[in-house]
C-alpha cells in the first residue's frame, strides 16, 4: 500500500476534549457541507466554522441546503436569505432535495473526477445523499430523533467510497461541534473574507473590529455590507478560550 504525500486536510478541534484534534480526511479537492435549517438545525456558527478550516488549508467548499421537499414556503424563504449571505462571499450554495434526480445530477456534476468530503452534522442527510449518488453502496442511516430533531450517529468513521471513475467521495460521521484548530485571537478575522477586506481601512493594522475606534468593519456592520450573523460568529470565536491560543 502506497502513502501520498499530505497536501491539505480538515482538521478539528474536539467540542468535549479540547485538547484532541481529528483529522476528518486529506488530500481533497474541495468539501460539501451539508445542511439543514430544521430536524436537525444547523446553526451559523458551525457553518463559519467550517469554512474557516477549510479556507485555512485552501479547500474550496460548496453548501448543500439539503431536504428541500420538507420545508414550508415561509421556511424556503428563510433558506433564500442564508443562501444570499454566502453566495455574496462567493460560495456556492445548492437547495437539493434526494428525490429529485435533477438535484442529484447536479452533484454528480460537481464531484466528477474529484475526492469530495461531505460534512455536516448528524441527521442532515450526508449518507442518503450518498446512496442516491451511487445506490449500490446502500449505507446506513437513520431518522432524526422525534424526541430531540437531532440525528443520530450511524457513520461511527470516515470512509472513502468510488461513485465513478476517478470521483471519490468521504463520508464523514456526524460532528454536533466544530473547534478550530491553532489560530490566534487576531488572526481569526483573516479567514472571513468580508472582514479581512474591511480591515484595510482600519485606522489601526491591529485592530480586532471590537471596540476600537474608526473600525471599517463595524462601519459595515452598520451598513448591512457586512451580516450580524457572520460577525455574531466571529465575536463568539474570539472569545472562545477552547478554539484560540
Amino acid at each position: 500500500m502506497k502513502i501520498f504525500p499530505r497536501k491539505n486536510y480538515i482538521i478539528r478541534r474536539s467540542v468535549n476534549l479540547s485538547k484532541e484534534t481529528h483529522i476528518l480526511a486529506s488530500n481533497l479537492d474541495q468539501a460539501i457541507l451539508v445542511i439543514t435549517l430544521k430536524r436537525p438545525r444547523t446553526y451559523y456558527e458551525f457553518i463559519d466554522r467550517f469554512l474557516i478550516t477549510s479556507n485555512a488549508y485552501q479547500i474550496p467548499t460548496i453548501i448543500v441546503f439539503s431536504k428541500s421537499d420538507t420545508y414550508l414556503k415561509e421556511e424556503l424563504k428563510d433558506i433564500e436569505m442564508v443562501k444570499k449571505i454566502y453566495t455574496n462571499l462567493k460560495i456556492d450554495c445548492l437547495l437539493i432535495s434526494c428525490h429529485k434526480k435533477k438535484d442529484i445530477s447536479k452533484i454528480l456534476d460537481l464531484i466528477k473526477n474529484k475526492t469530495t468530503l461531505f460534512s455536516g452534522n448528524s441527521g442532515v442527510g450526508k449518507s442518503t445523499l450518498i446512496n442516491y449518488l451511487n445506490p449500490k453502496l446502500n449505507l446506513k442511516t437513520q431518522s432524526v430523533s422525534k424526541s430531540t430533531n437531532k440525528g443520530q450517529h450511524t457513520t461511527t468513521f470516515a470512509q472513502m467510497y468510488d461513485i465513478g471513475k476517478n470521483t471519490r467521495v468521504i463520508d464523514s460521521p456526524g460532528i454536533k461541534g466544530f473547534g478550530l484548530v491553532d489560530m490566534k485571537k487576531g488572526e481569526i478575522y483573516r479567514y472571513f473574507p468580508e472582514l479581512l477586506e474591511a480591515s484595510k481601512k482600519c485606522r489601526f493594522k491591529n485592530c480586532i473590529h471590537v471596540d476600537e475606534p474608526e473600525c471599517e468593519v463595524k462601519k459595515r456592520l452598520v451598513t448591512g455590507e457586512i451580516s450580524n450573523y457572520r460577525y455574531e460568529s466571529y465575536i463568539n470565536l474570539i472569545h472562545d478560550k477552547k478554539t484560540i491560543r
